[in-house]
């Protein structure tokens, strides 16, 4: 994989403007001028990404559907291994206004 494969999508022509406003010289930044060690540098890196990444999924998830971002809540309790596999976990029910029910779950996971 290549930039100029990379360069066709939109996304990341985007990260490589921000990345560009954020250094303010094309992205040559070394430990003499930010007095980071390599290690510090990528540490700090790694830490934006997350935050980030973070800001980013909240915004998706304020604009998607109630039942999509129950179903995402399901499927990520699932993956960090709650109640087993995603047919023994349950499944979201319900739509926004509902009145309050009981969520068809495992006994190792119990919806609040």
């Amino acid at each position: 994989m290549t930039i100029k494969f990379l360069e066709q999508f939109e996304e990341f022509r985007d990260f490589r403007k921000r990345k560009k406003k954020v250094t303010g010289n094309g992205g040559d930044n070394n430990d003499k001028e930010t007095g980071k060690t390599p290690a510090e540098e990528l540490e700090t890196a790694y830490e934006n990404l997350r935050e980030n990444l973070a800001k980013e999924l909240i915004e998706k998830f304020k604009e998607c559907p109630p039942s999509l971002f129950e179903k995402i809540i399901v499927e990520l309790l699932v993956k960090m291994g709650y109640g087993g596999s995603r047919k023994d976990a349950g499944q979201a029910i319900g739509k926004s206004g509902d009145e309050p029910r009981q969520p068809i779950a495992a006994p190792a996971l119990v919806f609040l």
